[in-house]
């Protein structure tokens, strides 16, 4: 059909987070920048009649969303759909009581961090499950 659930839900964070999504943010959301004209191959990730004013979803490839991502305090990482330039950006509280659910389009995506050293080792880098915040 043409209904999609938001992997991500946005709508939880502080209003510190919501100010700096709302300044970062604002211009790569679908619905703003794909409404009007939908030409911009950025805009592939727009889904007219599905992304309003209020979605948070963000036509953005994916190294653009975790790039977001690290500028947002509280960031916990990104939901970004495997083959069209959309994402949403979660935070700490933004996944439904239960946690991560599989959703067959999108990968969750954790923020990128630093390498640091413990103990002489280097960190490894964690596998995605295939899992994404579902509302």
């Amino acid at each position: 059909g043409n209904t999609e659930v938001s992997p991500s839900t946005v709508g939880s964070n502080s209003d510190e987070v919501a100010a700096v999504l709302r300044t970062q943010a604002t211009p790569h959301q679908c619905y703003n920048l794909c409404s009007i004209s939908s030409s911009s191959p950025q805009c592939l990730g727009f889904l007219p009649g599905i992304d309003a004013p209020n979605s948070t979803a963000l036509c953005l490839p994916v190294s653009s969303c975790l790039a977001l991502c690290a500028a947002t305090p509280g960031c916990s990482g990104v939901d970004a759909h495997e083959t069209l330039p959309r994402c949403f950006v979660n935070t700490a509280g933004s996944c439904p009581e239960g946690g991560l659910l599989a959703h067959a389009d999108y990968d969750f995506h954790a923020p990128v961090m630093p390498q640091r050293r413990l103990c002489g080792r280097r960190l490894q880098t964690v596998q995605d499950p295939g899992y994404s915040c579902d509302a």
